[in-house]
């Protein structure tokens, strides 16, 4: 083939050259390479001008992007770019897409990518969702449906029960799904198990620190191991939390943060204690590390010892909670309304947003009327939108927040309806608006008060079965042989305030007590009777 396209550009060149000598030049290898070379550039320009005009890319992302990429005719790219827009995303995440994976540009739309997005949407993503996660893991494209990422997501199902809850660590740790699932995530769960962490300790690991299962098996070991060197109960949730957070530091950084603490006062026991308590306030920056330990110890006048119970100070904002209330409780010290060793500044800034107010703001609001409306102003109305998904626990915790809002900001009607209807989006504004509409057909007024308005979203986004579910899980609710009372009672006491229920405080007690482990129940008899005993004066 070469021969023939040789011996037909000499009888070219002859024509326009004459007789002149070209047997030296096409017996040059050099000029042979050159001319392939510049039959390639030409071709790499094409691809190059074409990343650039029609997918957005820069020169240099154009550049680097052709060189994994080749294609003479533009019908396949033109095809798939089409593709992309046509299933919501937009230039700029196309552009990401392209940029680094050149080769998407070719791939079977049919068989490849088109069978990816559906199966994000048939375990629960919406539309939003499938294309945040793609942009922000293209890889996932590229990946084999029935080889990878199928395999991968039934394994994650065993642990997770439902296709949701895989759902939700696939979008906190994007890349999960493309891991070697037998190599990669089924060592360390080995190694938790070994370790008596329960089950139940390992789901909620997965589902709310999924990215700590995918570091190196070798790296998790020897976190493993400090952990428990530490002295953190296998069974315990804190156990969890401080695994994720050792892993998500570096050795550097761990020391340079104690190093901040040694140098304010602590000590090396005061230090572990505090990490066993509250794990996450190691997360924090050196910058606000300092600042926070500046303010409390500084300018407070504050011993480390009493910050080692407060932990979890550390991870509170200095510009939205600790300045702000600090500044109230100043106000109420220097009025004479508060008496300074009586004031727990922990608690007050830890306490929730309702409780400080009613606590300090509300109680006196005759008194310094002024601290009131300064504090208001610091406060920011943000309710969070609501798509309206019929998830009964997070509607219930969305509506509470609103009523928290809306009873500190005295929001009251019609000014809460309209608020409220500024943060609907997606499907439950369309209901909302056709709930509105029909409301007028009917010869009625528009819904202008909060509680109707509430009683409403209620009725169509709770389940109609929430409450007899949350009153099975109550009634069926045990402390598990591994699980601390503290759990325990946390999952008693969020179950029921889930449900309505008529009874007076012994038989509250009296459930609760049923849960507990025989053993403790044992326990709990025998120091009841000792009371009792010598409170009769028989002891």
């Amino acid at each position: 083939m070469f021969a023939f396209m040789s011996r037909n550009l000499k009888t070219q060149i002859r024509k326009r050259l004459g007789d002149f000598d070209l047997i030296p030049i096409f017996q040059n290898p050099f000029l042979v390479r050159s001319f392939s070379v510049l039959k390639s550039t030409k071709d790499s320009s094409f691809v190059v001008s074409y990343l650039i005009n029609n997918c957005g890319l820069s020169p240099q992302s154009a550049i680097s992007a052709s060189k994994r990429l080749n294609f003479k005719t533009t019908t396949k790219p033109d095809s798939n770019l089409q593709f992309f827009q046509d299933h919501g995303f937009t230039k700029p995440q196309i552009s990401n897409l392209i940029a680094k994976f050149p080769k998407l540009l070719l791939a079977n739309k049919e068989n490849i990518l088109y069978p990816k997005l559906e199966f994000l949407k048939k375990i629960g993503f919406s539309v939003p969702q499938v294309l945040k996660y793609i942009s922000s893991n293209p890889a996932f494209l590229t990946s084999s449906l029935k080889a990878q990422i199928i395999p991968s997501f039934d394994y994650l199902k065993t642990f997770l029960i439902t296709d949701e809850n895989v759902a939700v660590i696939i979008r906190r740790s994007t890349r999960i799904l493309g891991f070697n699932y037998q190599k990669v995530i089924v060592p360390k769960l080995e190694v938790l198990r070994d370790i008596g962490v329960p089950e139940s300790s390992i789901s909620r690991l997965m589902i709310k620190y999924p990215r700590v299962l995918t570091y190196p098996n070798r790296r998790f070991i020897e976190i493993v191991r400090e952990v428990s060197e530490l002295g953190f109960n296998p069974s315990s949730t804190l156990f969890i939390e401080a695994i994720n957070t050792k892993l998500g530091l570096s050795k550097a950084t761990w020391e340079a943060k104690m190093e901040i603490f040694r140098s304010y006062g602590f000590s090396e026991n005061e230090l572990i204690s505090m990490f066993r308590k509250y794990p996450k306030f190691m997360y924090i920056s050196e910058k606000k590390l300092r600042s926070v330990l500046y303010f409390f110890i500084n300018e407070l006048d504050l011993e480390p010892s009493y910050l080692v119970k407060y932990a979890s100070l550390f991870t509170c904002s200095m510009e939205k909670r600790i300045i702000p209330r600090w500044t109230v409780l100043q106000g109420l010290l220097s009025k004479g309304l508060l008496i300074k060793n009586k004031v727990n500044i922990g608690s007050s800034i830890l306490v929730s947003d309702s409780s400080f107010v009613k606590l300090y703001l509300i109680k006196y609001e005759k008194e310094a009327p002024e601290l009131l409306n300064a504090h208001k102003k610091d406060i920011k109305i943000d309710v969070p939108e609501s798509y309206g998904k019929i998830d009964g626990d997070g509607f219930i915790d969305w509506l509470n927040r609103v009523d928290q809002v809306f009873a500190f900001k005295r929001c009251g009607d019609p000014r809460a309806v309209t608020l409220m209807e500024m943060k609907l989006t997606g499907y439950v504004l369309n209901w909302w608006e056709g709930v509105q509409q029909l409301r007028v057909t009917v010869g009625g007024d528009y819904i202008t008060d909060w509680d109707t308005m509430r009683c409403e979203l209620m009725a169509r986004f709770i389940p109609g079965n929430y409450e007899e579910e949350n009153f099975a899980k109550l009634q069926n609710l045990c402390q598990t042989r591994n699980q601390s009372v503290h759990d325990y009672s946390s999952d008693f006491y969020l179950f029921s305030s889930r449900v309505v229920l008529s009874e007076i405080e012994a038989q509250r007690i009296s459930r609760f007590m049923f849960g507990l482990t025989k053993r403790l129940q044992d326990e709990w008899t025998l120091f009841t009777c000792q009371f009792f005993s010598r409170c009769s004066g028989n002891g």
